[in-house]
């Protein structure tokens, strides 16, 4: 026989073990459920299909201030979204709005605003008061190859203050 003694846990043994393991779960779990931002660089990243992404995802509201708002793909996003029942309203800078993406949006029902006394150069978007995309991507054609970026925050703080912002700027805006 074997001079060598097995181990054999003993009930503090496995209590320590279990509490271990479950303090690494509850720790992963954590980490994975509180991930609250996301960032992406342009051109490696195609940030139309992120901005799509959120727009599709939308349940309730989408508010947008875009300084500028020709891309094609998201306008009709914006539209179905419209179409599902989500409320999407949007406040331009008046010197960036053009008769065909305005008259699309406001046939299909969405409600649009203009900044006429100052230059309107906000480039953000709030999606279900739970998550807020921004950075220096205008929503229009033809950037895929600009050095852009777009970050996205799902923190009630941060959503709360541009929630504030896009109330403030609506107040100073004119409906179309």
């Amino acid at each position: 026989m074997s001079s060598i003694k097995r181990f054999k846990p003993g009930y503090k043994t496995k209590l320590i073990l279990l509490s271990v393991v479950l303090l690494i779960l509850i720790i992963l779990y954590m980490l994975i459920r509180n991930k609250e931002h996301s960032v992406y660089f342009s051109p490696s990243d195609d940030l139309s299909v992120r901005i799509i992404e959120l727009i599709s995802n939308a349940d309730l509201t989408i508010k947008v201030a875009m300084y500028n708002l020709k891309n094609e793909r998201v306008v009709k996003s914006l539209i179905d979204a419209r179409r599902r029942g989500v409320e999407v309203s949007i406040i331009f800078d008046e010197k960036k709005i053009t008769e065909d993406v305005y008259s699309s949006m406001k046939n299909n029902g969405i409600n649009l605003n203009v900044i006429y006394e100052s230059k309107m150069h906000n480039k953000f978007a709030i999606f279900d008061k739970l998550h807020v995309v921004t950075g220096s991507f205008n929503w229009k054609e033809g950037v895929a190859s600009e050095y852009d970026n777009i970050i996205i925050i799902k923190n009630k703080k941060v959503v709360t203050q541009y929630l504030n912002e896009f109330n403030n700027l609506e107040i100073h805006s004119e409906p179309m």
